[in-house]
């Protein structure tokens, strides 16, 4: 669910629901209840895009159940349609929740964490901006995400022996560092030109 602080009421308010795209994590529970996503405790950890606009997240399960990260828009999840800062809701999102508008999907087990790179890049073939994002999961992978490309740009495997809990990104954004649940911390450096 979303909520925001109103300066007139001083208190939070409820926005929305985030539930179209996923599952309680009873759902893997029961489907999968000799494997480690039944005995792993797991955080999803979230994470805002550089210029504020979008919201990454985690755990996304379509109905196929294929798992994926899921991106919302700001105007999706706090309805400020004026940029005021106030929202602007005139009704309650209880029918359905907020839409998924872009969905990562490439891998295995539940994404567990999601992460901005800190810089926006642009496309000098296009001159169109774009974001990078980072995604890990139960399957001990991470993936690195172009926002205007469909497929992952890379995705590393295995990197440890169990999964992906964080997701840290460098100030310039040219090196990622990932920690896994066993202990296990790997750094992935990329060249100024990568993305």
């Amino acid at each position: 669910k979303t909520w925001t602080w109103s300066s007139s009421t001083e208190r939070y308010e409820y926005q929305s629901t985030l539930r179209n795209d996923f599952k309680p994590r009873s759902y893997f529970i029961r489907k999968n209840t000799n494997d480690d996503l039944s005995r792993l405790d797991v955080c999803q950890r979230g994470s805002w895009s550089p210029d504020g606009q979008y919201a990454a997240c985690s755990f996304g399960v379509t109905a196929d159940n294929i798992f994926i990260s899921c991106i919302y828009h700001r105007s999706q999840l706090f309805d400020d349609e004026d940029g005021d800062g106030d929202d602007d809701m005139d009704g309650d999102e209880e029918d359905g929740g907020v839409e998924c508008r872009y969905k990562f999907v490439g891998h295995s087990q539940p994404t567990t964490v999601t992460k901005w790179n800190p810089r926006l890049f642009l496309d000098r073939a296009t001159g169109k901006l774009f974001y990078v994002l980072a995604i890990g999961s139960m399957d001990k992978s991470v993936s690195i995400w172009r926002t205007d490309r469909r497929e992952p740009l890379i995705r590393f495997a295995e990197i440890g022996r169990a999964a992906v809990l964080d997701l840290a990104w460098s100030r310039n954004g040219d090196i990622l560092m990932a920690c896994t649940h066993d202990g296990n911390v790997t750094a992935f450096v990329f060249g100024a030109r990568f993305f």
